[in-house]
């Protein structure tokens, strides 16, 4: 299924200060950005993003483009972004363990922590000088077919601006086009049964929602669990687990009428 409405950057939740301050890309992609900030240099590229699967449902197209739309640019005042940012993971790891502490946290010790996040964040998001309309982008869209060595993606700008987004963007779309490939082929091989993807249980939760969409456009009419589907508008749906019958001692007529 080709999805030639784009998905917002909006829906994908992204860490905005950790792309940007590279705390997300292989090291080396961060410190060429950095290198190349230093030296001045501001040569454009073309980047030619292809796989080599055979018949690859592509999926991660919209996420790469939410991706570059945050996080191609540079800090006015890398110095001070930096020491910004440190203090930003601090206060969010405070900000987190606080929250742990519901019900029996008051607001009045909650909200100098989540004020500071905010405070920190605003000022990181004034120094960021943003160059995503400077990139010329061409795209396949997401549930396009990509041949071996067919160019999925074209990126083309100034390196320095988003060298360290590499990691992020390839990231997405490889781990969105294998499980819609996957999903394909299992749903090829179901010949028109109705295929469901319980992949939830071996994932990291963090990466539900982008692994349901991908399901859903290789061909999946049903995730496992309500966020797998929220970028496409479903819910979860399932089975009776086995545990639940083994509760009821074993009768599965009764956990069943149970269940419904």
């Amino acid at each position: 299924m080709i999805v030639t409405e784009r998905l917002r950057p909006h829906v994908f939740r992204l860490p905005i200060e950790k792309i940007r301050a590279g705390y997300k890309s292989d090291i080396y992609f961060a410190r060429t950005k950095l290198i190349l900030e230093r030296d001045n240099r501001h040569d454009r590229v073309t980047m030619q993003v292809f796989q080599k699967h055979p018949d690859a449902v592509v999926v991660g197209t919209d996420q790469t483009l939410a991706i570059l739309h945050v996080g191609t640019g540079h800090y006015r005042d890398r110095t001070r972004a930096d020491a910004l940012f440190d203090r930003y993971l601090s206060a969010e790891r405070r900000l987190y363990a606080a929250w742990t502490l519901l019900p029996a946290l008051e607001w009045s010790a909650y909200e100098p922590v989540a004020r500071e996040v905010f405070e920190i964040s605003r000022e990181l998001a004034s120094l960021w000088e943003p160059s995503w309309h400077e990139l010329a982008v061409s795209s396949l869209y997401d549930g396009e077919l990509a041949k071996p060595h067919e160019a999925v993606m074209h990126i083309e700008g100034e390196y320095v601006e988003f060298a360290h987004l590499e990691t992020l963007y390839l990231g997405a779309l490889s781990e969105g086009t294998r499980v819609a490939t996957n999903t394909r082929d299992v749903v090829t091989a179901a010949n028109g049964k109705p295929v469901i993807m319980f992949g939830a249980r071996h994932q990291g939760h963090e990466t539900q929602a982008g692994s349901g969409y991908a399901a859903y456009v290789g061909g999946a009419i049903g995730v496992s669990t309500d966020e797998q589907g929220e970028w496409w508008g479903s819910t979860g749906l399932g089975t009776v687990p086995h545990a639940l019958i083994a509760v009821y001692g074993g009768d599965t007529t009764v956990a069943t009428l149970k269940f419904d």
